[in-house]
């Protein structure tokens, strides 16, 4: 009889132990998939704010040059467009938006801005 008290006593206080081991899993695994949800939607919102701003945004002298925020981004070769001249040792030629962008390469300033070279 001790010995089915002692297995008794023994099952009872095991499997709460179990149970609220399995509830603090469950509940860590919750908070995981909510960061993990809190962060994809940051990330999303980012990402929706660098597409708006990359559209509207428009380059002045003396600003870094981001090529995520420039709107059809690419390298120009200035001889296929009026305008622009020969870029300097450490320079190119850039394109954003309707614009050409002579932008230093060592520290992405850019230097001159001729508008309106694409329309």
């Amino acid at each position: 009889m001790k010995k089915f008290i002692s297995i008794a006593l023994a099952l009872a206080l095991a499997f709460p132990t179990a149970a609220v081991a399995q509830d603090r899993k469950e509940r860590n695994n919750r908070v995981e998939r909510t960061q993990n949800n809190e962060r994809s939607s940051s990330n999303e919102q980012r990402s929706d704010s660098r597409q708006q701003s990359s559209k509207s945004h428009k380059f002045a002298k003396g600003e870094r040059f981001d090529r995520s925020r420039a709107q059809n981004y690419s390298r120009v070769n200035y001889r296929n467009y009026s305008g622009l001249s020969a870029a300097p040792r450490g320079y190119t030629w850039v394109r954003a938006g309707d614009d050409a962008l002579l932008v230093r390469l060592s520290n992405n300033v850019v230097t001159r801005v001729v508008g309106g070279v694409f329309r």
